[in-house]
């Protein structure tokens, strides 16, 4: 079939597949730079989680 833009839909979806992985990449470097910038270490990071979701199943 194809889309609403006349393009086949094979090349739409690789589109948007290739997109979304763009974008996947771009803010996982980014928010790793972030973490290196603030020196949070992925210890600091998992702890964080941990006590987050214990707080919410007690809530």
């Amino acid at each position: 079939g194809a889309t609403g833009y006349g393009e086949p839909e094979s090349a739409a979806s690789a589109f948007a597949i290739l997109v979304h992985a763009v974008n996947l990449v771009v803010y996982a470097i980014v928010g790793v730079v972030s973490f290196l910038y603030e020196g949070v270490s992925l210890e600091q990071l998992s702890r964080g989680v941990q006590q987050f979701n214990s707080s919410q199943s007690q809530g």
